[in-house]
């Protein structure tokens, strides 16, 4: 009697790739192709569920020292056809599930779609005290909903994740935010960073502002939006941009506006345009000195009534307060009244008037700090009326 040989699943599915390449798929119809196409898809999800259990398993036991490698993602991006930048968010991805046994179980079950986690282990990097206690209500999120939905739904979460953390630990967040530069061999200069929302929308709205794109009929060839960047950046760091006035929009829902907890998350928003979600503080903060407008509208594209923008701060009382603050009221800075906002004292987002003596110059680092670190338990931010 020959002893029974248990067949190789993962030589089972390559031998099964290899008939599915073979196929002459000449004469088939459309419907045919995409139905086609949707089974590769499954099995793909399928395939890369079981990717990240196994990297899960593989990361755990440290499999990759035995080879000598210092680092999982060394290894990886040597030993799979894959970036460094790929394997490290895959790895993400399978820590994320390793670690919380429901997503796992979701995952192998085929509950949740793989590109639902690999969002999760997205939305949930630096905030993962926040994952732990909202584990169940995401999951049911991500069970639901396909990945172009539920990655808008994540961003959301996010937002709000942040602003329990500007709670609970305020300093936390301003360690994420850098901007790196080297020099190469040849000369030139590398960037690199991370932007708050606030900022990222000024640097991205002043740099708009002073390169438009160009013709696309134009003697040379149209520069793309990254050449067109380097160059304004350029340019604003020469100081030619100095008079130009940098907007920002913000839209809120008239729920949130009106201090109600979100209980919709997909009706839920508080974002800047063009960038997206922001905290509750960053709110508050941009509402100390800002023009005021309204825009009220049905659904998504009808306007019913559309407001002047109305600033806040009058330009005489901003000359009065730098006469009177001479800059930075915070103690031991010395930036002056050109880099510092206007300051409510008592909230305007809480109907604090906009006097001068309620008024007092904030550079933005110190305005940052006082939003967020005076945030404990507060009635509804805002009136609607």
């Amino acid at each position: 009697m020959f002893d029974s040989v248990i067949p190789d699943p993962v030589a089972g599915l390559g031998a099964a790739a290899e008939a599915v390449a073979s196929e002459d798929r000449d004469g088939w119809s459309n419907v045919a192709r995409s139905a086609h196409l949707v089974e590769l898809l499954v099995v793909r999800d399928r395939v890369e569920a079981e990717v990240l259990r196994a990297l899960g398993e593989w990361d755990g036991a440290a499999a990759f020292a035995e080879e000598g490698s210092m680092s999982p993602v060394g290894w990886l991006a040597e030993n799979g056809p894959m970036t460094r930048r790929d394997a490290s968010d895959l790895l993400r991805t399978a820590r994320l599930a390793r670690a919380h046994p429901r997503t796992a179980k979701s995952l192998a079950a085929g509950d949740v779609p793989a590109a639902n986690v690999t969002l999760l282990a997205r939305a949930t990097r630096h905030r993962e005290v926040v994952f732990d206690e909202q584990e169940d209500t995401l999951l049911d999120a991500a069970s639901e909903l396909p990945p172009e939905q539920f990655r808008r739904l994540a961003r959301w979460w996010q937002s709000l994740a942040d602003d329990h953390l500007d709670r609970a630990a305020p300093d936390l967040q301003e360690e994420r935010w850098h901007l790196h530069a080297s020099s190469t061999f040849g000369g030139a200069v590398a960037l690199r960073g991370l932007l708050d929302p606030e900022g990222g929308a000024i640097v991205l709205a002043a740099l708009n502002a002073l390169d438009a794109p160009d013709p696309a009929d134009g003697i040379r060839p149209p520069r793309s939006l990254a050449q067109r960047r380097v160059e304004a950046l350029v340019a604003l760091a020469e100081g030619t941009a100095g008079s130009r006035r940098v907007n920002l929009d913000v839209i809120i829902d008239l729920a949130t506006a009106s201090g109600e907890s979100p209980t919709d998350l997909e009706g839920f928003r508080r974002e800047l345009v063009g960038i997206g979600p922001i905290g509750q503080a960053t709110l508050e903060r941009l509402a100390c000195d800002s023009s005021v407008g309204r825009v009220v509208m049905r659904g998504k594209s009808l306007i019913l009534d559309l407001g002047r923008r109305t600033p806040l701060v009058s330009p005489a009382q901003r000359r009065a307060l730098a006469i009177r603050d001479g800059g930075c009221v915070e103690p031991g800075c010395n930036a002056p009244p050109e880099w510092c906002d206007a300051h409510h004292t008592d909230p305007w987002t809480l109907g604090g008037p906009t006097d001068l003596d309620q008024l007092e110059l904030r550079c933005r680092r110190h305005h940052v700090k006082e939003h967020r670190g005076n945030r404990g338990p507060r009635p509804p931010p805002w009136r609607a009326n």
